[in-house]
């Protein structure tokens, strides 16, 4: 039988666990919050969009918060440190919540000679989990850097090295031949004004390659040859003005290439001569489905073109837009002061010029170049290089094409497009898309016009002329709509035409509205 009294309480336990409670009141609201509710593998995500500079902010919102990020090591092993850091105490945090993990590390624009080295102090204890590393080192203690890296680093892949230029802007420095030879499982290495012998084995084992702003160290063609040739596992190779070294010019494209690259899935050359591109295609074959980004100078002040013997882009180039079983691909090309065109799979509508799936070998993209030409010799050079993509056989993978040209005193580019020549190069194209001049558009209406050997790009399904200002002063295109009533009659009609009334009469509006499904009068 139960005691009718109750039990005796211990009043220094009653006070403790009354004081227990009063201490956690200001927390309880946040039981409340959605955020305190929300699944760690989401708050996770959560803290690694926000970056390595937040996080540590983020452990004083709440005890859930805090107790979340310390039981992940992995949120504290992307570390950056930036110019504005002023000691070494949030890299040490950052180094212990990380535990064992793996490492990035990214230190920017040390100038302080004295912090650069602590930071690199505190990091020599670590390097046998370093396994990114963003290097802008201080060029005032180049040693200093080349001591750190004379130790093991059994994970380290991805390496950048670069001089911080606010200590020493312009300087480029030569570093030693076995920097990163104890590195074993190193595969990208960027390089920008700073350089290793270019016979190191460092190079070897790489598959992705970037080299920036060399001048006057960069590598002589027979040095880049060895580099490429020791290379053979080159997935992605990224050259910015580091060629000045590779001329003269060819005075042909070779059939075979020296130097053979058949895992290349990227290959950019930026800020490059004409001479030194065709110099580099002429000795490099890469795989026809590789994705090329080209800015190249062709010409420049006080000198004409110097492509004259050669076609401005070499057939090898071409070779996987010329296979039927290419799946299919747009070509967007725009004429002016530069020339550029950009050839993708037709489901990218928006091709990106820094595309970075280099495991991908389907990213969508095929070609991105733009050729810059003297203002003197512009409308030579554009010609010659636009002419240039229709050398060969027929592109018969383009499915659309999207041209685009520009005017210059009241000029146009180009004006007098050799419609035929791209009609015939492109015979499998079913959309075009013309911003283009009076006079082009005019003989692109020609052009189309069935013949007796045929109906030019049968299978052109929808053709688009979007409104120019300027054709509110030009005479009205005749004989349109009787070239798509002869397209009709030779069983190649269109689906779709877009075009502005000012380029047409009522008469040829109404005949257009009888052949048309689907007609679109813009103004």
């Amino acid at each position: 039988m139960a005691s009718p009294f109750p039990e005796k309480t211990d009043p220094q336990a009653t006070v403790a666990e009354t004081a227990e409670g009063i201490r956690r009141l200001p927390s309880r609201p946040n039981s409340f919050s959605p955020s305190y509710r929300l699944p760690p593998e989401v708050l996770v995500r959560i803290f690694i969009d926000l970056g390595p500079c937040p996080l540590a902010t983020s452990t004083h919102v709440c005890k859930y918060w805090r107790e979340v990020s310390l039981e992940f090591p992995c949120l504290w092993s992307i570390i950056t440190i930036e110019s504005h850091e002023r000691s070494t105490g949030r890299l040490r945090l950052f180094l212990q919540r990380s535990k064992g993990t793996p490492l990035t590390i990214t230190i920017h624009g040390i100038q302080d000679r004295k912090l650069y080295r602590e930071l690199i102090k505190e990091l020599s204890s670590h390097r046998c989990r370093m396994q990114k590393l963003l290097l802008s080192f201080n060029s005032n203690e180049l040693q200093t850097t080349i001591n750190f890296f004379a130790s093991d680093f059994p994970v380290l892949s991805e390496v950048s090295l670069e001089p911080s230029q606010t200590s020493n802007p312009g300087a480029r420095f030569a570093l030693p031949k076995d920097l990163m030879g104890n590195a074993p499982e190193l595969y990208s290495l960027r390089l920008c004004a700073c350089v290793i012998p270019w016979h190191s084995s460092t190079f070897k084992g790489l598959t992705r390659l970037q080299l920036e702003a060399m001048w006057p160290l960069e590598p002589s063609p027979e040095e880049l040859w060895l580099v490429l040739k020791s290379a053979t596992a080159l997935e992605d190779v990224r050259l910015q003005d580091v060629l000045s070294r590779l001329e003269p010019a060819p005075t042909s494209w070779p059939l075979d290439a020296d130097v053979d690259l058949p895992h290349i899935h990227h290959i950019d050359l930026t800020e490059t001569r004409f001479m030194e591109y065709a110099h580099f295609f002429s000795r490099v074959r890469i795989p026809a489905n590789a994705h090329v980004t080209l800015d190249v100078i062709t010409t420049y002040r006080g000198q004409g073109s110097i492509a004259e013997r050669l076609t401005w882009l070499p057939p090898s180039l071409f070779s996987a837009v010329r296979s039927e079983s290419t799946p299919s691909l747009a070509l967007d090309m725009t004429l002016g002061p530069l020339f550029s065109f950009i050839i993708t799979q037709t489901s990218t509508q928006h091709p990106s010029r820094g595309c970075e799936r280099t495991s991908d070998l389907d990213c969508g993209g095929r070609i991105n170049a733009t050729f810059h030409h003297h203002f003197k010799y512009a409308c030579d050079a554009v010609r010659a290089t636009f002419n240039s993509l229709w050398f060969d056989a027929p592109l018969v993978s383009i499915r659309d094409l999207r041209i685009t040209t520009y005017r210059d005193r009241g000029e146009w580019y180009l004006e007098g497009i050799p419609w035929s020549d791209i009609l015939s190069a492109l015979p499998n194209l079913r959309l075009l898309h013309a911003q283009i001049g009076p006079l082009s558009t005019a003989q692109l209406i020609d052009a189309l016009e069935p013949q007796y050997h045929g109906v030019p790009v049968a299978e052109l399904r929808e053709l688009r002329f979007p409104p120019l200002a300027v054709w509110s002063k030009r005479p009205k295109l005749e004989g349109v709509a009787h070239v798509f009533e002869e397209r009709a009659r030779a069983g190649s009609c269109l689906d779709k035409l877009a075009v502005s009334k000012r380029l047409l009469t009522e008469s040829e509006c109404a005949r257009l509205r009888r052949i048309f499904g689907s007609i679109e009068l813009t103004y």
